[in-house]
């Protein structure tokens, strides 16, 4: 049994930390008394057989709910409820049409069946998310795509290896000199979005409203989820291998790369960018206070290179569709440099940690 922890934070003064670029380096961390963390035991769930030991799982908590949390096992495709109960299990269950979850991954953290999970539009529904190599009949092709083929031509390991590939987001057989995953073929992977009924403990009737290409290697997927209203938040991740800055796309309105949808649940196919220059966040939690102008959401951003951040803003800012709100991950075409945050960063090697 692997047991589950619920972290309770309580914040009790908010401080707005205004950054430059002469000054992204933060001082040191300071000590309060008024932040504080207690630790409860939550719950369990069993553990796959094989999936005891370190890095051989992926498994990931959902609580975008009202009144519950969700654990579900990424790698093997099972969903529990906090009792430990199964929801769903793609072994047993009926898979939606056309999808196929059983493909080529790199590692246990890109092996992954259910991707992400949220609450549906109503108590009754709950939105899943799945890592497929297929699309369903029901959509011929991906409603957001990788970048136009051979746009973005490179060399893993630094131009020094002459390992060119014509393409970084649809690259060819992995390197030797790559890190993580050297001699993998990397293929465009869907993530498909299906609006599921919760009938009696159990998932039934798969309704598919959303789906977008990302590229199957040791990269950054996102799979940061929440539910606003009949919007979904979602973080697409930059599409791209370890070891880069985040590449043009991650700051180009034109790619879904490095950006946070909206994508409209009520409408498929719908989608807009709420935010763009984030590069592989994972958790997002919306704050609700009643309005859009009062709520906000919280996202972490994982780093890699300079920092790992934590984002806060407002609702109102993030879904209005008037600005894509900018978080730095990625290279401006403007001054031509990269960025984490509002710090430089250097460009990187692909595929070097």
């Amino acid at each position: 049994m692997k047991v589950i922890y619920q972290a309770v934070a309580t914040l009790v003064a908010l401080y707005k930390l205004i950054l430059t670029e002469a000054s992204c380096a933060p001082d040191a961390l300071d000590y309060h008394e008024t932040i504080a963390m207690k630790i409860e035991e939550a719950g369990s769930i069993p553990v796959a057989v094989n999936d005891t030991y370190p890095f051989s799982y992926n498994m990931m908590v959902a609580d975008d709910f009202v009144d519950t949390t969700f654990f579900f096992d990424q790698k093997n495709g099972i969903i529990y409820d906090e009792s430990g109960s199964k929801v769903y299990d793609v072994s047993s269950d009926p898979i939606p049409d056309g999808l196929t979850l059983d493909h080529p991954t790199t590692g246990a953290s890109t092996t992954m069946k259910i991707a992400a999970m949220a609450r549906g539009n109503n108590k009754e529904e709950i939105t899943v998310v799945f890592a497929s190599s297929t699309l369903p009949p029901i959509i011929s092709e991906a409603h957001a795509q990788l970048p136009p083929a051979g746009a973005y031509p490179g060399y893993y390991c630094g131009p020094g290896d002459h390992n060119f590939t014509r393409d970084l987001y649809r690259t060819e057989e992995l390197p030797s000199c790559v890190s993580i995953g050297r001699g993998f073929n990397p293929y465009t992977i869907y993530f498909v979005f299906y609006n599921f009924d919760l009938e009696n403990g159990m998932l039934s009737n798969p309704r598919p409203f959303f789906a977008h290409e990302n590229q199957m290697l040791p990269g950054h997927f996102g799979g940061a989820i929440a539910r606003y209203g009949n919007s979904l938040l979602y973080s697409v991740g930059d599409c791209k291998i370890f070891g880069t800055d985040g590449g043009y796309s991650a700051q180009l309105d034109t790619s879904h790369c490095g950006k946070i949808l909206n994508i409209d649940t009520s409408n498929v196919g719908s989608y807009e960018f709420a935010a763009k220059g984030v590069r592989n966040s994972q958790q997002m939690k919306i704050i609700e206070k009643g309005s859009a102008n009062k709520s906000f959401l919280l996202f972490m951003d994982i780093g890699g290179v300079t920092a790992e951040e934590v984002n806060v803003i407002k609702m109102n800012k993030l879904i209005s569709g008037k600005k894509i709100r900018n978080f730095g991950w990625g290279r401006s075409q403007i001054d031509g440099k990269a960025r984490e945050g509002t710090c430089y960063v250097g460009p990187g090697f692909p595929g070097i940690l």
